[in-house]
């Protein structure tokens, strides 16, 4: 399957006087990409990264004639929760019907354990930002934007527990939605501490000669 991925999606058509969020001209542009889409290799997906509140992600699958897919960024904090507090609360409330709607026929999520460079936590309330930074920040350096996102790779943030990394790979393959896998973790792959370290000096050069 390839997917043509549409980032930022709500921001797509600016508007002076606006904050340029979910504005009726953007489901024009997703229309018109998508039927150019269906002529030119019309088993491309359309995948919509849009980091909202389902209930207004599932507007851009429209009538199914505008994306294929979108990213499920409010299940995937909630994923790690469940395994923080014993309870699959969390995943319960968040896949409801209230929070999830159903989305057409032949559109789908896209869910995943982790985006490609952090366990954001945006779409948490306070305190479960705190649950999951105090359960899988392990390590200063790993605090994203400070407290907004975990920077690490699956089996770090499971501290290499082989039970917990199979436990959410089978939460991944079996909830509603197509999986998505990253860099590595369905193999257990951890941080690059090499990459990590190169950064810093760079970092650090350029501070030094901006002094």
């Amino acid at each position: 399957m390839k997917a043509f991925r549409l980032d930022a999606l709500p921001y797509l058509w600016k508007e002076e006087g606006t904050n340029c969020e979910n504005l009726p001209k953007t489901h024009t542009i997703i229309k018109l990409l998508r039927a150019a889409m269906n002529i030119v290799d019309p088993s491309t997906v359309l995948l919509a990264e849009a980091c909202q509140p389902p209930k207004e992600v599932i507007k851009y699958f429209c009538e199914g004639d505008e994306v294929h897919a979108a990213y499920h960024f409010p299940l995937m904090p909630r994923l790690y929760l469940s395994l923080a507090k014993g309870s699959n609360r969390p995943i319960r409330e968040v896949l409801s019907h209230e929070v999830t709607p159903p989305v057409p026929k032949d559109c789908n999520w896209f869910v995943f354990l982790r985006c490609h460079d952090e366990l954001t936590l945006e779409m948490l309330s306070e305190e479960e930002r705190k649950d999951l930074m105090d359960s899988y920040c392990h390590e200063e350096e790993w605090n994203f934007r400070e407290g907004e996102g975990i920077s690490a790779r699956l089996a770090e943030l499971m501290q290499f527990n082989l039970e917990k990394m199979n436990l959410m790979h089978a939460l991944l393959l079996t909830i509603q939605g197509t999986p998505l896998f990253y860099y590595g973790q369905e193999w257990g792959l951890g941080n690059n501490r090499e990459f990590y370290e190169e950064f810093v000096q760079k970092l650090v050069r350029k501070t030094v000669a901006a002094s």
